[in-house]
C-alpha cells in the first residue's frame, strides 16, 4: 500500500494481490495498524499533500490530485477534518 498509494487502489484488488479475503485484510489491518485499509491510505494519501503543500507551489486542485484524490472537495474536507484547517491556511502557516 505505501508503495501505491498515489494510484486508484481497492480493498479488492489489495486482497486480491494478497490471496485473501477483504474481510480478512481488514481484520489484519485492525489488528496490526489499529484502523481500517481506507483510513489507512487517506493517512498516506493526506501525509503526501502536506509535503506538497510546503515545498511546492502548485494549486490546492493539483495538490489534491498528485495526491491520489479524485474529488478536490472530498480532499479539502478529509484535510481540514484531519489537520482542523484548509489545504490553503496550512501552506500559509507553513
Amino acid at each position: 500500500m505505501e508503495d501505491h498509494y498515489l494510484e486508484p487502489i481497492t480493498l479488492e484488488h489489495i486482497a486480491h494481490h494478497s490471496d485473501i479475503s477483504i474481510r480478512h485484510l481488514n481484520r489484519i489491518f485492525r489488528k496490526y495498524y489499529q484502523t481500517t485499509p481506507n483510513f489507512y491510505l487517506l493517512h498516506l494519501r493526506l501525509e503526501h499533500a502536506c509535503m506538497l503543500l510546503k515545498n511546492t507551489h502548485l494549486a490546492i486542485t493539483e495538490v489534491s490530485y498528485n495526491s491520489g484524490f479524485n474529488d478536490s472537495n472530498y480532499f479539502t474536507r478529509a484535510f481540514r477534518k484531519k489537520y482542523g484547517m484548509t489545504p490553503k491556511i496550512y501552506r500559509k502557516a507553513n
